[in-house]
């Protein structure tokens, strides 16, 4: 910590005139030099809530108090979050603007600057960075590091604190598939009745899912399918079974299937 020193010293000086050999009337120079003391702030990180989930909203609160007894006149703040943290929106106290944003290995950092602030003893500076937990595929320690600069014309004050970090794990990955059909199964009919089959995939867990394979195997007494999808599906992939039927397979990537979502696939007889 810097030392705190007294308010001002009077150095004085002598020397003799020039030409004057003996130095029998000294010149005398009194220097007033101030001695204020250096800048002393006590940073602090605030996590909301404590140990958030994938999916759950996250906010960390960078509180600076001036904690010496000098004002502080210049402060920077950086912060670097973690990539699993997205959509971050950035807030900051009066004097400062917008942050100017980087990415950089580990994350995306966030620095805010002003000068001539005049943050005096126990005043408080609060900056805010708000966004989302994201996806991960294996347990992921997220941290949070941040880099306080705070300056007057003596001294400057550094620190480099965090936030401790929490753990996030991969969200469940489940889902439920149904599979209706009209007639109802067990119903007798007729040659040449229509006949229609609809399968229902829905997203029972609390991850979403991003890719899907649905495969169905229709009897081969049954003729004239005509397959229809979802989008962004194609049509599926059909494929001839030996004493089994006909195979229909569709796929796809780059989905955004949100927990409590369906997908439908209808195949049907005219």
């Amino acid at each position: 910590m810097p030392r705190m020193l007294t308010a001002f010293a009077i150095l004085t000086a002598a020397f003799a005139a020039p030409g004057r050999a003996d130095a029998a009337n000294p010149a005398q120079v009194s220097v007033y030099a101030s001695m204020l003391p250096a800048p002393s702030v006590a940073p602090a990180k605030l996590r909301t809530p404590p140990t958030p989930v994938t999916g759950a909203a996250v906010t960390y609160r960078l509180v600076v108090t001036n904690a010496g007894s000098a004002t502080v006149m210049d402060v920077t703040m950086t912060d670097t979050v973690s990539p699993v943290i997205t959509g971050v929106v950035a807030d900051q106290p009066s004097g400062f603007i917008a942050p100017v944003v980087t990415q950089v290995t580990g994350g995306t950092r966030y620095v805010w600057s002003a000068t001539g602030i005049s943050l005096a003893n126990g005043q408080s500076l609060t900056f805010t960075l708000t966004g989302q937990v994201g996806v991960v595929c294996g347990a992921t320690t997220v941290t949070n590091v941040a880099l306080i600069t705070a300056a007057n014309m003596v001294g400057e004050y550094k620190n480099l604190f965090t936030d401790g970090g929490f753990l996030v794990s991969p969200a469940p990955l489940t889902f439920a598939a149904a599979k209706l059909q009209v007639p109802a199964s067990g119903s007798n009919v007729n040659v040449g009745t229509p006949v229609a089959y609809r399968i229902v995939v829905t997203n029972t867990g609390a991850a979403t899912i991003t890719s899907l394979a649905v495969v169905d195997t229709v009897s081969p007494i049954v003729t004239g399918v005509v397959p229809d999808q979802p989008a962004p599906f194609l049509g599926p992939a059909v494929t001839q079974v030996p004493g089994v039927g006909t195979r229909y397979e569709w796929s796809a990537t780059g989905l955004n299937l949100f927990p409590g979502a369906s997908v439908r696939f209808r195949m049907r007889v005219f």
